[in-house]
């Protein structure tokens, strides 16, 4: 892989004070969205990649002086999570002591976030846990449009974490001091680990834990729960000193019912203590957690601070580095039994990059990304420079000869991008300081900085300062579309499934496969790959089918558990988020001249019939209780399933077993009208399903899935979940596709609420992302 010119796809400006730099400071979660600390909070960014929503509110991301004539600006959405907004902590109302003060009270700035996975939210979406330098933590959810909307404080942990009576000491020992109590509020690290999933865990719960390092030495964990209600779950003691950095490992599954994870803890005598964390994963007991100190493994203090910590995951299962840096050091430590080719602790020596007149090898690590393929792991430094560290699975080692990734080549790129932004008058003296930096593919690299000019020493007012933000090209694959097949195949092959885990949300990849479409334009090697990984066929069988033990369902018939299948089924099913997968790159294919149309209609017909197989096997178990509650609605379910365009085997017998149940009539013999532009929603025929016309109260036929229109010519979109008239105001609408839904029940005041029958409600309830695309909804009322 040889270095490429600079090749620059966002170039914008935030307004920013010069922040730390941080392996943290740049980050992108579950949905895609890419979020940028600054000093009074979090910049949340979306890129319009797989986006149909309001395009016009989405701003260019490069500036007209540096875009190519040859492609299209990428646009971003933008959004902050304003932390200034709000009450804070005075520390001095819980104790005078002097130990107990946070300096960075005179002037509260944001000092480290973290996401949510996904789903976590109310809406179905991330959260966001933000820390201050009042040693704080607030927990943000996005409003009406997670995009471009305001992002608000739903939480604070203070008061909960203010909440215990008594203090434990490292010794084990109980102590009421109002200082240590304090000392344990006060937090100094956080991390989000990432979600769970085990095939006795329903998706729809959260599992996942929100670490918090404090000023006394000790770790708490925390989960969310409904009506924002957090609960702590586990407490331990690390030791006497400040918790600085913490960082999550990801989730092991030790025997049928725990799993297993290490909390990394870096403490401010510049040691390393690990904590295990153990869940149950067991039917009755879902979610207990235990966290206590591995007495048999630490690194010792040396009084030199830690600067970053994460732990690397090499894509590998189970296979996990610890890696720390300090001052001028960059380690490894491999514990027993991670399955690599060598165990404990390696230290290597950085030296100097001679890229400008302050380059130095004391820098802060702002970010570490693992190349696969290379089997080497990339850090940027906060001044401007790149390491490498290769064989890290087997001899982690700075020097290797005929390597393609060589540092100082990279370092180089990054500063060319640089000296194009800036303009021809930067000098060898102009520093880029790098705040974050995060690589969204293995040749694109995201990154921000601050221009900083060491011999300059006039004042700037705070609010002609900003932060620049920068997406960039730093290696050249535009010869080997093989790396680019390799990403979409992770999210399109059948055998996707993480091991604990769901496959990756689409969202999340879409920026990645973007850029590797936009590298390869042209390639017959790409257009091949992609034929065959996203050939689509008719299979005999439904999610709804394979989650269940024919012909009964599993769960009891109470609602929460019906809803929990819902979701399994609808949303997280394996069948229908691989069809979404694949529906994704194939319209993100058609963009670059890779056009697959007759598989679009195909894959977009699949996810119909997926969807009502699942309401069909709902409906078929009586435990379900649907055909009792809600008849009407299980009669439209029958008569909808059997003239869908495409059917899956399954579901055949089990539409005909239900008409006859339910004194449905499918002998129906009206035909389709013509439609001027047919669709994967038009059905092969023509029928009643008890549909009327709120303005004139005429007949609705039922002939496609998202159009309604009465005899007297008024047209009303379709709800994409229900397939009920969308003749109200309280609706929801998917960023991807578009598509249009009716609002939960719980989020309509009762008197505005429209009876749509229970279990219609239910699913309504049940569905927090739209069921085509598996994008997130916004509202606009």
């Amino acid at each position: 892989m040889a270095v490429k010119e600079p090749d620059i796809h966002i170039a914008v400006e935030l307004p920013s004070t010069p922040q730390q730099s941080l392996v943290t400071a740049i980050q992108q979660n579950a949905d895609g969205q890419i979020g940028v600390i600054a000093t009074a909070g979090i910049h949340i960014l979306t890129p319009a990649v797989g986006i149909e929503y309001d395009l016009a509110s989405a701003e260019p991301g490069i500036v007209p002086a540096l875009q190519k004539a040859s492609r299209e600006p990428l646009k971003l959405f933008r959004a902050v999570a304003d932390m200034l907004s709000g009450e804070n902590m005075l520390w001095v109302n819980e104790t005078l002591e002097p130990a107990a003060m946070a300096l960075g009270s005179i002037q509260i700035r944001c000092k480290d976030f973290a996401w949510s996975p996904s789903g976590v939210s109310s809406a179905g979406t991330c959260l966001l846990a933000i820390l201050t330098t009042n040693l704080e933590v607030f927990i943000y959810a996005p409003g009406k449009n997670y995009m471009t909307g305001e992002w608000t404080r739903t939480a604070s942990l203070t008061p909960a974490l203010l909440a215990s009576t008594s203090a434990v000491t490292a010794t084990g020992s109980l102590e009421n001091a109002p200082m240590r109590r304090v000392l344990q509020a006060q937090t100094t690290a956080l991390s989000w680990s990432g979600p769970v999933r085990a095939p006795t865990v329903p998706s729809s719960r959260d599992l996942s834990l929100l670490a918090l390092g404090n000023r006394a030495g000790s770790v708490s964990l925390w989960r969310h729960g409904s009506a924002d209600v957090w609960r702590r779950h586990a407490s331990v003691v690390v030791g006497e000193e400040w918790v600085t950095q913490v960082s999550w490992a990801g989730w092991l599954q030790i025997d049928a019912q725990t799993v297993a994870s290490s909390l990394a803890c870096g403490l401010s005598d510049g040691s390393i203590r690990l904590v295990t964390v153990l869940q149950k994963i067991s039917p009755g007991a879902v979610g207990e957690a235990q966290a206590f100190l591995t007495p048999t493994w630490g690194t010792s203090a040396d009084s030199r601070s830690l600067t970053s910590l994460k732990w690397i995951d090499l894509q590998a299962y189970p296979r996990y580095v610890l890696a720390y840096s300090k001052p001028g050091v960059f380690g490894l430590i491999s514990p027993v039994g991670s399955g690599l080719g060598w165990t404990g602790e390696r230290r290597l020596l950085l030296s100097k990059q001679p890229i400008h007149a302050c380059s130095s090898a004391l820098g802060t690590p702002s970010d570490f990304h693992y190349f696969a393929v290379d089997d080497a792991l990339l850090v940027t430094y906060s001044d401007g420079t790149v390491q490498v560290v290769h064989q890290l699975s087997t001899d982690p080692t700075l020097e290797m000869p005929g390597s393609p990734l060589k540092p100082l080549d990279i370092t180089r790129a990054m500063r060319r991008v640089f000296l194009q932004i800036e303009g021809p008058d930067t000098t060898d003296v102009t520093v880029m300081q790098t705040v974050g930096c995060c690589f969204v593919s293995d040749a694109v690299a995201l990154w921000s900085y601050h221009t900083v000019y060491p011999t300059f020493l006039d004042y700037h007012p705070e609010l002609s300062q900003f932060t620049t933000l920068t997406m960039a090209a730093l290696l050249d694959l535009n010869h080997d579309p093989a790396l680019a097949l390799q990403n979409i195949e992770q999210l399109c092959a059948s055998d996707g499934t993480q091991a604990l885990g769901l496959r990756p949300r689409v969202a999340q990849k879409l920026i990645s496969i973007y850029l590797d479409l936009e590298a390869n334009h042209g390639s017959d090697a790409l257009r091949a790959g992609l034929s065959r990984i996203v050939e689509v066929s008719v299979p005999q069988w439904t999610d709804a089918a394979r989650n269940r033990v024919i012909p009964g369902w599993r769960v009891p018939d109470t609602q929460e558990n019906l809803r929990e299948q819902l979701h399994v089924d609808l949303i997280d099913g394996a069948d229908v988020t691989l069809l979404r997968c694949k529906l994704a790159t194939l319209q993100l294919a058609d963009k670059f001249g890779y056009s697959f149309p007759d598989r679009i209609s195909l894959v977009q017909s699949l996810i119909i019939a997926h969807i009502f197989g699942v309401y069909l096997y709902a409906a078929a178990d009586p435990r379900s209780l649907v055909t009792t509650q809600d008849i009407a609605f299980a009669r439209r379910i029958v008569k909808i399933s059997n003239y869908l365009p495409v059917s899956i085997e399954t579901t055949k017998p089990l539409t005909v077993g239900l008409a006859k149940s339910l004194n449905v009539d499918l002998d129906v013999t009206v035909p389709a009208p013509d439609e001027e532009h047919k669709s994967s929603a038009t059905l092969t025929s023509s029928f009643d399903v008890g549909d009327v016309c709120v303005v004139c109260k005429g007949f609705i036929p039922m002939t496609n899935l998202e159009r309604a229109s009465c005899e007297a010519g008024h047209v009303w979109e379709r709800c994409s979940i229900t397939t009920l008239p969308l003749a109200t105001p309280n609706v929801r609408t998917c960023v991807g596709c578009s598509r249009k839904a009716h609002l939960p029940p719980s989020e309509i005041a009762e008197k505005h609420r429209v009876a749509h029958g229970w279990f219609a409600d239910l699913v309504l309830e049940s569905v927090r992302s739209c069921l085509y695309c598996g994008n997130h909804f916004v509202r606009i009322l």
